[in-house]
């Protein structure tokens, strides 16, 4: 009889073994399922996560891609039209001084004819007349004087406008500062050319007129002639 529930105990206590082994397996079984899931799932989260950043990082190369070609573009776009205005200063440039080196032939020309036709006047009015020529050859003097210093001043302004074809294409500040150069160029050479008129018609001119009543008749149309010249000088 003892041996019967020595055995009965025996057998219980290896089905309850048995139970709670096979439980606790059901429990591990189960926690690491759990825990497998969960790194499943911290994987998924990890490998979303790096594919929204390369998302984002390609997003973002992509923009400043397009920036760059972008400012590519309107770099072109600027030089294109940098070149093209370079190429319209130049030709107007060298345009201009073309013309100015004609003009300002012509009126040296006319002013150093001038000239020479008062001095011939003075050489005959002083060997055929006894008219005093000293102030009208002193005159004659200055005015040679004074158109000299036209000259140079013209010559310098057509030098001035031929620097600003050089400079057309090295910038805009040089460009500017060479225009900015002949423009004073220019009023300094029209500011001489008025004050070689201003002199004829105001000191010459009155000269002239005086010595009118004091020269022979053969002289006078001489000095009539010059004073038609002086009046043209001066329109």
């Amino acid at each position: 009889m003892k041996t019967l529930l020595i055995a009965s105990v025996l057998s219980l206590s290896l089905i309850l073994g048995g139970a709670v082994y096979a439980e606790q397996e059901s429990n591990n079984s189960e926690t690491s399922t759990t825990q497998q899931n969960g790194d499943e799932v911290e994987e998924k989260s990890d490998q979303t996560e790096q594919e929204r950043r390369e998302s984002s990082k390609k997003d973002r190369q992509e923009r400043e891609a397009k920036l760059d070609e972008l400012k590519a573009k309107r770099q072109a776009a600027l030089e294109q039209r940098n070149a093209k205005k370079c190429e319209q200063v130049t030709l107007r440039a060298d345009t201009l001084a073309q013309k100015l080196e004609g003009r300002i032939d012509h009126r040296s020309g006319r002013y150093r004819n001038l000239v020479e036709k008062l001095s011939n006047l003075s050489l005959r009015i002083e060997n055929n007349t006894q008219a005093d020529v000293a102030d009208l050859s002193g005159q004659i003097a200055e005015l040679s004087r004074l158109i000299a210093d036209f000259e140079t001043k013209a010559v310098a302004y057509r030098a001035s406008v031929a620097t600003i074809s050089l400079t057309a294409c090295t910038g805009e500040g040089e460009v500017l500062e060479s225009v900015q150069t002949a423009r004073e160029a220019r009023q300094s050479a029209k500011d001489a050319a008025q004050t070689v008129r201003t002199y004829m018609k105001d000191v010459i001119k009155p000269t002239l007129q005086s010595l009118r009543s004091d020269v022979a008749q053969d002289t006078t149309n001489d000095t009539d002639s010059s004073e038609t010249e002086l009046q043209s000088e001066e329109n």
